[in-house]
């Protein structure tokens, strides 16, 4: 079942199209402000918020939202209205325009599968790449050795998943993944 998403002012209509085809969205046509009340009331049920600068996510209102919502992703720049430590307090992701990012140059991508974790994550980006195959490491790694990365590779052969085994286990976020792979992964998924 797709994701509940409540959007709280009127978007273009391209965004608005993009949530109608892969979301369920509760869209504010009318673009009227929400108040706290109406807005926590609005959120019941809902899997995510799209919101923009206009709407004030204190502390009070983020420990009010429904335990539904995980994701507030908002359509303007920056996080001046919402409480962030509110939001990790509660484990809320927060999110803001991916052009936001564009100077990066990196390519973005949505979870076919939302909330599914790094696995998710890594779906997406296998089903986007043009190359039989890519290095995956987690955001915040730091020092990441071109040497090893390159080892990785070169074990991959017929291989679907090449990843380092610690003595804690698999690390795998600092793996090569073949599209050979997708299959497996979205049965786990």
């Amino acid at each position: 079942m797709k994701p509940v998403v409540l959007v709280t002012r009127r978007l273009p209509a391209a965004v608005e199209d993009r949530l109608l085809r892969d979301y369920r969205p509760r869209l504010n046509p009318d673009d009227r402000l929400y108040d706290s009340d109406s807005l926590i009331e609005s959120a019941v049920g809902a899997d995510a918020i799209v919101a923009c600068h206009t709407e004030r996510f204190t502390a009070r209102v983020i420990d009010r939202l429904p335990q539904s919502v995980r994701i507030l992703a908002n359509f303007s720049v920056g996080f001046d209205h919402v409480d962030i430590d509110a939001a990790k307090r509660r484990g809320l992701v927060v999110t803001n325009t991916p052009e936001d990012y564009a100077f990066l140059a990196w390519p973005m991508t949505a979870d076919r599968f939302p909330y599914c974790g790094p696995l998710a994550g890594i779906h997406a980006a296998l089903a986007v790449i043009s190359q039989p195959a890519a290095f995956v490491c987690a955001c915040d790694t730091p020092l990441v050795e071109p040497a090893l990365v390159r080892f990785l590779c070169a074990q991959l052969a017929d291989n679907e998943v090449v990843l380092p085994w610690l003595a804690n286990g698999p690390e795998p976020l600092y793996a090569v993944y073949s599209r050979a792979a997708l299959p497996a992964i979205e049965a786990a998924l």
